[in-house]
């Protein structure tokens, strides 16, 4: 079994939930052994888009056979895909209520129902569809555009849920995928005008840089050809080249170096020795009276 970390040490995933079926077993003897835990079980199937990916290979995931004999029923997390494993006990990944990406759009949200009959040894399992009011449209619908042909998408979808009155009365999460090839500090708001007074819900702005023709390595070579280690100059203007194909503008050059000195200014002055003053000795004779 995968390792998972649980009171205070490495454990095997079968161990901590045999524990956790004894302990239940004591507390509710008698009642049905209903999991739910946040993990990856083998036999599921993840979204493109949509978990994190840990470890290569499906090493993150356990088998059904990792859970107690007698669990009923396993309530399932982090695969967003709504699926229902195959295999003893009976497990479901429900899926999240809403979209989170562009390939859940496709997906059916549910809830799941359970009934459990005296006698019988499992529940019978009924899946609710759950109504879906907002649409989710992603602009474009794959891939990413530039920007000014993600504005002009962005635009013409505006003018067609202007004109919608499902949207009106839901407007719909609207998700941006944009391939960048030199920063655009100001991107957020050409969307938002482009969008402008259509009923739509701004969820994401997603961009992605154009590849550039060197990876990591080339990159931190060519900002320290030598044995020195790299300035922070070297490192921007590399970084900036391995990303976008080109080196960054003069204004970019400028701005960057006011950032800089000002940081390297901060760092300065707080690894600077602070002055201390000795404290005063209190004096012990009393100050004299005036006398008349």
């Amino acid at each position: 079994s995968a390792p998972f970390r649980a009171d205070g040490g490495i454990r095997p995933v079968r161990a901590y939930l045999r524990s956790g079926a004894d302990a239940a077993a004591r507390n509710w003897p008698g009642a049905p052994l209903i999991v739910m835990t946040h993990l990856h079980v083998e036999g599921g199937l993840g979204g493109a888009e949509s978990e994190r990916r840990v470890l290569i290979g499906g090493e993150e995931a356990i088998p059904l056979s990792d859970f107690p004999d007698e669990t009923a029923y396993v309530a399932l997390g982090h695969l967003h895909r709504p699926q229902t494993l195959k295999g003893a006990p009976l497990a479901r990944y429900p899926g999240p209520l809403i979209p989170l990406s562009l390939d859940e759009a496709r997906h059916e949200q549910s809830v799941s129902l359970l009934t459990f009959e005296e006698g019988a040894p499992r529940p019978t399992l009924e899946i609710l569809p759950l109504p879906r009011p907002r649409a989710f449209h992603r602009a474009p619908e794959r891939g990413a555009l530039a920007p000014d042909a993600a504005i002009a998408a962005l635009e013409r979808l505006a003018a067609s849920l202007s004109r919608d009155p499902d949207a009106a009365a839901w407007p719909p999460f609207i998700d941006v995928a944009l391939r960048l090839s030199q920063p655009e500090p100001d991107l957020r708001r050409r969307v938002e005008a482009a969008l402008g007074a259509a009923p739509a819900l701004l969820a994401r702005i997603r961009r992605s840089a154009a590849e550039g023709p060197i990876g990591a390595a080339e990159t931190l070579r060519r900002a320290a050809p030598s044995a020195a280690p790299p300035t922070p100059r070297a490192v921007f203007e590399a970084l900036h080249q391995a990303r976008f194909d080109a080196p960054p503008s003069a204004a970019l050059r400028r701005a960057f170096d006011r950032i800089a000195a000002a940081a390297a200014e901060a760092t300065e002055a707080q690894e600077a020795p602070q002055e201390m003053t000795a404290p005063q000795p209190a004096s012990s004779a009393a100050a004299p009276k005036a006398r008349a």
